[in-house]
């Protein structure tokens, strides 16, 4: 199951640490780091760098408790099929225009196949 879901994150951008920290945080809920790198195995100093990429990227939200400890959430699963089907429908949009720039360079790729006698 982790496996095929760690594929399936690598795919739509997460590199392998990044998604065993999505993952554990799907699986918590929310965490503190150290519930997460408990969780996902990744080490907590490592951790603090992914996790900030992670927010830059939009997959991870955070928030601070009252105590001063930071708490991180996973953005629904949901969201992360949202925003790649809006990347396949941009990437459709643009699809005509790619068509035509290669018909008009007029250059074709020309395969020759040769004999030894």
């Amino acid at each position: 199951m982790k496996e095929n879901s760690n594929n399936v994150l690598a795919n739509l951008g997460f590199e392998p640490k990044e998604a065993s920290v999505y993952l554990a945080l799907v699986e918590l809920g929310q965490g503190s780091v150290l519930e997460i790198a408990r969780a996902s195995k990744v080490n907590r100093a490592s951790l603090y760098y992914i996790l900030e990429i992670m927010k830059k990227k939009g997959v991870v939200t955070h928030f601070e408790e009252r105590d001063g400890t930071h708490v991180y959430l996973p953005v629904d699963p949901r969201f992360l099929l949202a925003r790649e089907k809006q990347r396949t429908r941009e990437f459709e949009s643009i699809i005509p225009e790619l068509k035509a720039l290669v018909n008009k360079s007029g250059h074709r790729p020309s395969v020759r196949f040769f004999e030894e006698l």
